[in-house]
């Protein structure tokens, strides 16, 4: 970590969905870790 940045940043996806009615694909931790892992294992 540089110096001066946070030790954590919290975003919300809510504001973007109600603006525009997106909606996130995955939304647990779990399954996307483990969709990131699957599809890593192919390259």
């Amino acid at each position: 970590r540089r110096e001066g940045d946070p030790p954590s940043l919290v975003a919300s996806n809510e504001r973007i969905c109600s603006l525009t009615g997106w909606a996130p694909k995955r939304d647990n931790l779990e399954q996307i870790i483990l969709s990131a892992y699957e599809w890593e294992k192919t390259i």
